[in-house]
């Protein structure tokens, strides 16, 4: 386990272009099952878990997705924050890690309570593993017979 971690926390360093230091922050809120609100020395900061897609709140399993973070870092808790750029939306794109170095980003993928984004993944070749363990095994949103990814719930085909 701790092997996966530092493989991930690796990984997710290589991938960072330039590297950044993590930066410690603690938790104000969080949004949904992808962002999260954040305390940092440069202030308050809106965070979207990069290379995963939650469900949206009002979507099948997104209560379920944000519950599942809120359990790891409920309000105030400290986290460690890999900033990889911004979006279209002014939010940080960022990995987060628990002190004991477990990449959340990750986590939520494994447990099922987050897609791999595919279309914005930097490393679907580390991503996908993941996402298929948890298919295989239920987990979360698998459970379900057949989970609509958040970008097809939040642009559905005009009939």
């Amino acid at each position: 386990m701790i092997h996966t971690r530092l493989l991930g926390l690796w990984l997710t360093v290589q991938l960072a272009v330039p590297a950044q230091p993590l930066l410690p922050a603690r938790v104000l809120s969080v949004t949904d099952g992808d962002t999260v609100k954040l305390q940092t020395q440069q202030g308050i900061q809106k965070v979207r878990l990069d290379s995963i897609d939650a469900p949206e709140k009002r979507q099948p399993g997104g209560p379920e997705s944000r519950q599942a973070l809120r359990q790891l870092i409920p309000n105030g808790a400290q986290v460690h924050l890999l900033p990889l750029g911004q979006d279209r939306y002014g939010r940080i794109l960022g990995q987060l890690y628990l002190p004991d170095g477990t990449n959340l980003n990750v986590r939520q993928v494994r447990d099922g309570q987050a897609w791999v984004f595919t279309r914005y993944c930097r490393a679907p070749e580390y991503w996908m593993p993941i996402q298929a363990e948890a298919q295989q095994r239920h987990r979360g949103l698998w459970a379900q017979s057949d989970p609509i990814p958040p970008w097809v719930f939040r642009h559905p085909k005009k009939n």
